[in-house]
């Protein structure tokens, strides 16, 4: 009779162990981020930030009536804001919209809905206006781009297109992409 009792003492030990290894090696299933993890970390009203160069000058500025910021995926929501990109040579450009969101480390700030983007007359320079949808704008590279239609207007002279390349830094450069037309006053 003990023989029989080691034998089952055996193999309960065999099938515990079976057990334990099973669900050790088991994959565990994955974690599911429920939409309630995307939650604001942080706000603010009146959102103001501010990037200068090496030198200490401002190199752009954003402004916002309201920030949000979610944690989850390092991403910020914009109400109203105002983005400026300070040049020495000429007046800035200031880029306005309803709303924005920065992507992930600040990389890219999408601005939505109906964008105009302005800048002031100065000696030499002519004012121009641009309205267009949807921009990107890359603020390390000095870029913005949109895949929507762009109106330029610039004294009495009105250009528009499909898709728009905006180079606010040293290179200075429009380029309106397709169905590109133009109305010029020689006056």
């Amino acid at each position: 009779m003990t023989k029989q009792l080691w034998i089952y003492l055996a193999l309960t030990i065999v099938v515990l162990l079976s057990w334990f290894v099973a669900d050790w090696l088991s994959p565990q299933p994955k974690k599911i981020q429920s939409r309630d993890s995307h939650r604001p970390d942080s706000f603010s009203k009146k959102f103001s930030k501010i990037t200068m160069t090496e030198e200490g000058k401002p190199k752009n500025k954003l402004i916002a009536e309201s920030m949000v910021h979610f944690k989850d995926d390092d991403t910020t929501e914009l109400e109203k804001p105002v983005f400026t990109y300070f040049n020495a040579e000429a007046p800035p450009w200031v880029v306005h919209s309803d709303r924005g969101f920065i992507s992930t480390r600040g990389e890219t700030i999408v601005l939505g809905g109906k964008v105009w983007i302005t800048r002031a007359a100065a000696p030499g320079i002519e004012p121009v206006t641009i309205n267009t949808e949807n921009l990107r704008i890359k603020p390390k590279t000095d870029y913005a781009e949109t895949d929507k239609f762009a109106e330029l207007i610039s004294n009495r002279n009105r250009i528009s297109g499909i898709g728009l390349s905006l180079y606010f830094g040293e290179h200075k450069r429009i380029t309106l992409h397709s169905s590109v037309r133009g109305i010029y006053d020689a006056r």
